[in-house]
């Protein structure tokens, strides 16, 4: 597969995301949240995709109820992307996870 032969860490990121997306489609949060934790420690040499995958994964902690997990990644990420294109994504799932 494209996660194991693909040598460019771009490509086998953005397949992850795509895998690790579309277990999270199927409502099924706790194998994306290991999906999306799989992509972050893979993803080092990927600054964009390690963003998106910690993303991911605290969309699946929300999904899966582990909100404490969730809230604190997403303090995290708020933190590390006050000038990236996710911070209102962030914000967005902060202020739904308090509801």
């Amino acid at each position: 597969t494209v996660l194991t032969r693909d040598p460019a860490p771009s490509v086998r990121g953005l397949a992850g995301l795509r895998e690790a997306t579309c277990l999270e489609a199927l409502a099924r949060p706790e194998e994306a949240a290991a999906s999306y934790e799989r992509l972050i420690q893979a993803s080092r040499a990927c600054p964009s995709v390690a963003q998106e995958a910690r993303l991911g994964l605290a969309r699946s902690l929300l999904a899966a109820g582990r909100l404490d997990r969730a809230r604190a990644l997403l303090r995290e990420l708020r933190r590390d992307a006050m000038l990236s294109s996710i911070y209102r994504s962030v914000e967005e799932l902060l202020r739904d996870s308090a509801r």
